[in-house]
């Protein structure tokens, strides 16, 4: 949401000062404003806000894993975000830091790693999980308690603490 703030806002002052040049006749100096205002704005979202802005305020940003990987995991170091991707042909797990500005981009590949995900059609599957339901009987479903059964404590002030005691 911060994202799309910053860019209406850096949209409201770069046409207010273009219409604001325009008005009083001077559109070179309109123009160049406007397209400096743009320029700067985008360059400090880049190399600056982008992620402070994804981290700190719920803002918008897409990362695409390669085509051949599979993402594992992702995390936080500082202001920059950290990608586990693994790649099951050539069987390396890759940890890939994407920066502000991506300008220092830190890379850590792992070799003959094989995590615990399902790379192929050939492997089995496990069998899907049953779900239980309770009967709905009206016995089941009835207020009467039975007295053989106890019922949970309330309040502590319910339980017999006696045992814990020393």
């Amino acid at each position: 949401m911060i994202t799309y703030l910053y860019w209406a806002t850096t949209a409201f002052i770069a046409i207010s000062l273009l219409l604001l040049f325009v008005k009083n006749k001077a559109y070179k100096t309109g123009i160049i404003l406007f397209l400096t205002t743009l320029i700067l704005s985008w360059a400090a979202y880049f190399f600056h806000f982008e992620q402070m802005f994804v981290k700190r305020f719920g803002g918008v940003m897409n990362v695409t894993v390669k085509a051949n990987e599979y993402h594992l995991h992702s995390t936080w170091k500082d202001d920059n975000l950290w990608i586990e991707s693994y790649n099951p042909e050539t069987q390396t797990c890759h940890f890939r830091e994407y920066s502000k500005g991506n300008l220092l981009q830190g890379s850590v590949t792992i070799r003959n790693c094989r995590p615990l995900i399902k790379t192929s059609v050939d492997q089995p599957r496990l069998p899907a999980p049953t779900i239980r339901s309770e009967p709905t009987t009206p016995a089941a479903t009835s207020t009467h308690k039975n007295p053989a059964t106890p019922s949970a404590p309330k309040t502590l002030d319910d339980m017999d603490l006696s045992e814990y005691e020393r």
